[in-house]
């Protein structure tokens, strides 16, 4: 079997060229509202098997009307396509990518300021998560002390949010971004699909399984990985382009009728 096949059969779907976006902005959450609607006239399903594990994470993220729940994208679009198409409130697309964070900061890798505290705390010692998170705490709100733009705008996203719990979803490994938010805000937990297999027992109940292998699967569904990019922040709102890429949209499409079911 060829490199190229390997790939294919390893990860769903097959290699593209770079994808090409369009240069005109879309607000991410009225976005997500049509992709929504047009997935729903698609007469077919996508075939790729991995879709019904993204989909038993949906359901095991589990909902509750008094509980906020964050959707860090892309990688948690199909999750958030599942929890809106059954009508759910209190739901929050938000795309704190890597080039949101540059833009913000004008750093272009900020996020490592973040992810230093994970590993220090490990280094110390800190495996459970009741010494590991009081740690990582001091550490990364010190390290936001540098950024305080980025330090005040993510704490005004999370001000406008009133429940008294808040759940980030994300597909995983270090869980980076969700423990900033949970340094930032006390009502923040979080659940992953996976992790780093050395923080297996550090995040526990936090995560669906301890298949680190299978992350890569799902990051690479077309509509979280291809479909949409990153554009800009403003007025409190994402925005983002698409891509011109007939064959991305109609496989995401695919994807995304898959999570209208039931």
């Amino acid at each position: 079997m060829t490199e190229y096949m390997k790939s294919v059969r390893a990860f769903g779907r097959k290699r593209l060229a770079d994808t090409v976006y369009s240069k005109e902005e879309y607000e991410l959450e009225e976005l997500l509202g049509q992709l929504l609607s047009e997935a729903g006239k698609v007469g077919s399903v996508s075939d790729n098997p991995f879709l019904e594990e993204i989909y038993k994470y949906s359901e095991w993220i589990r909902y509750d009307e008094y509980t906020a729940y964050v959707f860090l994208m892309r990688d948690a679009l199909l999750p958030y396509i599942y929890f809106r198409s059954k009508n759910r409130d209190n739901l929050y697309p938000w795309l704190i990518s890597r080039k949101f964070l540059r833009e913000i900061t004008e750093i272009d890798d900020m996020d490592d300021d973040i992810r230093i505290p994970l590993y220090g705390a490990l280094e110390k010692g800190h495996v459970s998560y009741d010494r590991y998170f009081p740690f990582c705490r001091e550490e990364i709100l010190e390290a936001l002390d540098e950024y305080p733009e980025l330090k005040k705008i993510l704490s005004d996203m999370l001000g406008t949010i009133k429940q008294n719990r808040i759940v980030v979803i994300e597909s995983g490994y270090m869980g980076t971004i969700p423990m900033m938010l949970a340094a930032l805000d006390s009502r923040v937990n979080f659940r992953l699909f996976t992790t780093a297999p050395f923080l297996y027992d550090t995040y526990q109940d936090k995560i669906f399984c301890r298949r680190y292998e299978d992350i890569r699967k799902f990051e690479t569904m077309y509509s979280q990985d291809l479909f949409m990019q990153y554009s800009s922040w403003r007025d409190g709102k994402f925005y983002v382009n698409i891509t011109t890429d007939d064959i991305v949209r109609e496989q995401s499409l695919t994807e995304i009728k898959m999570f209208l079911k039931g």
